[in-house]
Formats: structure tokens, C-alpha cells, sequence
């Protein structure tokens, strides 16, 4: 056996494959949609209303500060 081919066979032994993908985006389904969205210029970020910031565990106080983002 060649230097290429035994080279080979240890990166082939090596190798991996990703079977399985998954993530939260925003507006997006699935990640083909939100490839489709990144090709299209689709914004699909939006500001959270007040009531998902509190059910997220964001504190009143910290609502009413104006420098929280």
C-alpha cells in the first residue's frame, strides 16, 4: 500500500457524519427555511412583547429600566 492510500484509510476510519440536525430560528420552521430566508433578505427578527420577557423570567424592575435591551 501507497503513502496516499494508507493516509486515506486513516481518515476514512476517522471520519464522521452528521445524521441529525436541530435549532431554534427565528420565523423559520426548520433550517431550509431559514436558508431560504438568509437567500432572500426574508428579516425575520422581531422585539419580544413585554408578557413573553416576563414569562421568560425577565423581572418587572428590570422591564422598566431603559437601558435593558
Amino acid at each position: 500500500m501507497n503513502t496516499i492510500e494508507s493516509q486515506s484509510t486513516e481518515l476514512d476510519s476517522a471520519a464522521i457524519a452528521i445524521v441529525g440536525m436541530a435549532a431554534h430560528l427565528p420565523g423559520a420552521r426548520d433550517i431550509r427555511e431559514y436558508w431560504h430566508m438568509l437567500r432572500h433578505g426574508i428579516e425575520a427578527v422581531r422585539d419580544l412583547t413585554d408578557d413573553e420577557l416576563l414569562a421568560a423570567g425577565v423581572t418587572p424592575d428590570l422591564l422598566r429600566n431603559p437601558h435593558y435591551v
